[in-house]
């Protein structure tokens, strides 16, 4: 059962998809706020009760888990250090950022997304998404199934790449 309402959501839909979002910030931990966002394919399909369900459990895996995501957030810095530490030196990130500071490294805008999309399998995914300053282009986008994360950035190696990078 969900522990949120349709009502706590506001209608930010365009006319490519549909876009709500929760009128409240959600605190994770050491990772800190977090807006959360439901998406459809388009504004006329809005989000569902499965939604709202996922979007608990995502939360509930997210708060449960933030020490991990510090860690892989952590473990993704320490790779770039390791491998072009002169990238962190343009983003502005320092070279000796401690693992209790890492979320500081982030930018602002840090969401959990359940999105929809009819016709693809699976049609539903949950996301928790945090943009490092040292990438602003590319989001760490962590995908959770059934209270387990399975891949990063769409991709289940660079999950267990940095799992082993970082030891997890």
């Amino acid at each position: 059962m969900s522990s949120f309402r349709t009502d706590e959501f506001n209608d930010s839909s365009t006319e490519f998809f549909g876009r709500w979002v929760l009128n409240r910030k959600l605190v994770l931990g050491v990772m800190g706020e977090f807006d959360l966002v439901l998406i459809t394919e388009h504004k006329a399909a809005p989000f569902d009760s499965q939604m709202l369900d996922l979007a608990t459990d995502l939360l509930g895996y997210c708060q449960a888990n933030d020490l991990f995501l510090r860690d892989l957030l952590f473990a993704g810095y320490r790779r770039v250090l390791s491998r072009n530490p002169k990238w962190l030196d343009s983003s502005g990130v320092p070279r000796t950022v401690a693992k209790e500071q890492i979320a500081a490294q982030l930018r602002p805008r840090r969401w959990l997304k359940v999105s929809r999309e009819a016709g693809v399998k699976p049609a539903y995914r949950s996301e928790a998404h945090l943009i490092p300053l040292w990438d602003t282009e590319h989001a760490f986008r962590l995908l959770v199934v059934n209270g387990k994360p399975v891949e990063l950035n769409d991709s289940e190696e660079q999950l267990k790449a940095l799992r082993r990078f970082a030891a997890l």
